[in-house]
């Protein structure tokens, strides 16, 4: 039944306190998620909360008590006593807390064996402000009593009931109080049942807020397709599906705050903000050819993904690189504060403080990235950061973005890495046909990508949020969360949401591989188990090619000629190994940047001039070439005498850092390479192999002039020169492919060499 009621505040008032009455309060503290009021015959009425209460901040306590019917009514009388007496004694760590607007509920079990006295719930009073003594009852909510039947318990049959309510707006004290009529009782007495409750969230649903200022969100990613192994291998994101999932941006605490603040989601009103619990936009992709359509729409419980055209990590799609995709947004935002009611977790204390709000404006800025893009993106992101020409405001939200693409990468190796991955199923298969496998999209998982937002200086906002500047040029950072639930249930017809294709056109490759869920992103993730080998690309397992270029049966990776006649040549012979257990072809080539002087360089007679792919040499299993003759010579006369770190490479023509060297130094005439040859364990590098930035320097004293960076073929990839002397400086190379590079650091006239991997 639903049972409303209004009295006036003044109505029923006495003059004076009638003398015949009774009044027993009573304490019932919640244990094991209940509470129980004792009654007559050493019986109990049970009470039991739903999880949308909880205490403050430890178990909350309920109050009860037995007022006379003339003394409830009276205007300071019993109900008004009872309300006032449940705040008073009742620890604040131990009120019941809920979030506004949000219903709550709560069952009530009332014994009927015969020997207790029996109850109705004949109306129930929500009292919302303070203070209570001025029975200022408010009914703006509604509460509804459903009858649940009876149920045994211990061998007590009880009636139960329903109780369920809401608090509209925060405050920090509020009530809920059910009357029980006690049937055949006279005079008529109520049994009365009070929650002191501290109602969290926001004070007003309609409430203006003005606009302080515009930040951006960082782009983050909504959805991974992962690539699976095999060199025609993809995972597609089906057309005309849809996936949803929680999405929730949170505001996070870090040490410059005091509190926790919640961020809401609001409406752009013509003054202000409009706060409201249901909010939502839409973001629509349009990728081309790459990523077909993406409608994205968002509200304040979830996000969903709907495809017109289908998604693949197919490098054929257009995209730039291949391999994982990444799908997301980022969207610039409106931002205010409205006045809510929190509660401080050191003291338990409800107070009136400020949240945060935000509204999308403009155009979401979309993407589907490959992780080559994302790297490129750092590079990008980190040069404007770095940029004085550029204002605060620019240098620091390319910063915030550049970090979290970091972080995004990282959580994207760990999801794909988590040994608690869910498996989806274990397959093998080599060249041949493909095979083609559906998959849902299921999280059963929360995850949180922590980002940094931007706000200006004399926004109004640093003074309520407490944020203490942090050193940040021109403003202030102040972190968020976004929190990323699981999955929303679907409708049969879209229940299988991303397929994978598996080929590879290799003759030997084999993959023997468990599928295993993202479980962050609920996509297919694809491990490769024992038994697996790949070539052309190596893709994990055993690698086939393994090629090994040595010195003339010698383990030396190095060997120095001097005293060669002005004019002639020098030779040296080295060995074409290949440790794989299967015959293999491999490419013997000269690196044309370590050839700056212009030697002439041949191997059996044939030039090699670092230029092309170099010779091809078919290399038997566990077996080497032995004794192949490399001849150096000067171009002519007039050629440097000096030919220092000559380096030679064998290499899988499929996968060219898949490779081994050896060096040479030839020298002609007098030339020892004393004064000449720069001292390359001088030249420090590190960390190599890398992935991003890599550390430069020479011993105090050298004074560097430029750097270089050039890929197998010669070309520059990378270039610095500095304007300053200094022995130490530092060069970006993330975005590159994987691989060997040759690195020359020029310093006083010498040129000193390292051999650089990028992982």
């Amino acid at each position: 039944m639903k049972n409303f009621f209004n009295f006036n505040k003044n109505a029923g008032a006495l003059a004076v306190l009638l003398c015949c009455f009774f009044f027993n309060l009573g304490v019932g503290v919640a244990q094991t998620g209940q509470w129980e009021i004792p009654i007559e015959n050493n019986k109990k009425i049970i009470v039991i909360p739903d999880d949308k209460i909880s205490g403050a901040c430890a178990d909350p306590v309920g109050y009860s008590g037995i007022i006379p019917y003339s003394y409830y009514f009276m205007a300071g009388g019993g109900a008004a006593k009872l309300v006032d007496s449940a705040f008073i004694k009742t620890p604040v760590s131990k009120y019941f807390k809920v979030n506004c607007w949000d219903f709550f509920s709560y069952k009530l079990l009332i014994p009927n064996d015969g020997l207790s006295p029996t109850y109705n719930i004949n109306y129930r009073v929500n009292g919302e402000g303070v203070p209570p003594s001025e029975l200022n009852w408010e009914y703006n909510v509604d509460c509804y009593v459903d009858d649940l039947g009876t149920e045994t318990i211990n061998g007590v049959s009880y009636t139960a009931k329903r109780v369920k309510g809401r608090i509209v707006g925060g405050t920090t004290k509020a009530w809920h109080m059910i009357q029980l009529d006690k049937n055949n009782s006279f005079p008529t007495v109520y049994r009365c049942i009070v929650l002191p409750i501290v109602s969290v969230g926001q004070l007003y649903l309609d409430q203006q807020v003005p606009v302080l200022g515009t930040t951006v969100q960082p782009q983050i990613p909504f959805m991974v397709l992962h690539a699976p192994p095999g060199d025609g291998s993809f995972s597609d994101f089906q057309e005309t599906k849809t996936t949803c999932r929680e999405f929730v941006n949170t505001y996070a605490e870090d040490g410059s705050n005091s509190a926790n603040l919640d961020v809401k989601l609001g409406v752009a009103g013509s003054i202000g903000f409009i706060v409201t619990t249901d909010f939502e936009f839409s973001v629509t992709f349009s990728a081309g050819l790459t990523a077909g359509d993406l409608s994205v729409k968002t509200d304040s419980k979830q996000t969903c993904v709907t495809t017109s055209q289908g998604l693949s990590t197919n490098a054929m799609t257009g995209l730039q690189g291949s391999g994982d995709v990444f799908v997301g947004y980022g969207t610039d935002l409106n931002y205010g504060l409205y006045p809510r009611v929190s509660i401080d977790p050191n003291t338990c204390i409800a107070k009136s403080d400020s949240g945060l709000i935000y509204a999308p404006t403009g155009e979401p800025r979309r993407f589907t990235w490959t992780e080559e893009q994302i790297q490129s993106d750092i590079i990008t992101q980190k040069q404007k950061a770095a940029n004085p020409a550029n204002s605060a405001r620019e240098r620091n939200l390319a910063q915030n973005q550049a970090d979290v693409w970091e972080k995004v990468l990282a959580q994207n190796n760990a999801n794909k890495n988590n040994p608690n991955n869910a498996l989806i199923e274990s397959l093998s298969y080599s060249a041949g046909p493909t095979l083609s496998r559906e998959s849902t999209v299921s999280i059963l998982e929360t995850n949180s990508i922590e980002v940094e937002h931007y706000i200006e200086f004399n926004t109004g906002i640093s003074s309520v949020v407490e944020i203490a500047g942090s050193g940040i040029s021109g403003g202030y950072e102040y972190k968020g969360s976004y929190r990323y639930g699981k999955t929303q249930t679907q409708s049969v017809d879209n229940t299988q949401k991303v397929s994978y294709n598996l080929k590879d056109d290799d003759t030997g490759d084999l993959f023997n591989m468990k599928v295993v869920r993202d479980p962050m992103y609920g996509t297919p993730v694809f491990r490769l188990d024992p038994g697996t080998k790949t070539s052309c690309p190596y893709q994990g397992g055993y690698q086939r090619d393994q090629p090994k270029l040595k010195h003339n049966g010698t383990t030396n990776d190095h060997i120095t000629l001097q005293g060669n006649p002005v004019g002639s040549s020098a030779t040296f012979k080295i060995d074409l190994c290949n440790d794989s257990n299967e015959p293999r072809i491999y490419n013997l080539q000269l690196n044309s940047a370590s050839n700056l002087n212009g030697a002439v360089v041949s191997a059996a007679g044939v030039p090699l001039n670092g230029n092309d792919d170099g010779q091809v040499f078919p290399v038997p299993a566990n077996g080497c070439i032995q004794g192949l003759v490399v001849e150096v010579k000067q171009l002519s006369a007039n050629s440097p005498l000096s030919y220092p770190d000559l380096e030679l490479f064998l290499y899988a023509p499929c996968e060219k850092d898949i490779q081994s060297s050896v060096f040479a130094s030839i020298f002609f005439g007098n030339a020892t390479g004393v004064n000449d040859l720069a001292d390359n364990s001088l030249l420090s590098v590190s960390p190599n192999p890398t992935s991003g930035w890599l550390q430069i320097s020479l011993p105090e004293g050298n004074s560097l002039e430029a750097v270089r960076v050039m890929d197998l073929s010669g070309k520059t990839v990378r270039n610095l020169e500095l304007g300053a002397a200094a022995s130490k400086t530092e060069l970006d190379l993330s975005g590159l492919p994987k691989g060997i590079y040759a690195l020359q650091a020029r310093a006083e006239g010498q040129v000193f060499v390292k051999k650089v991997v990028v992982e």
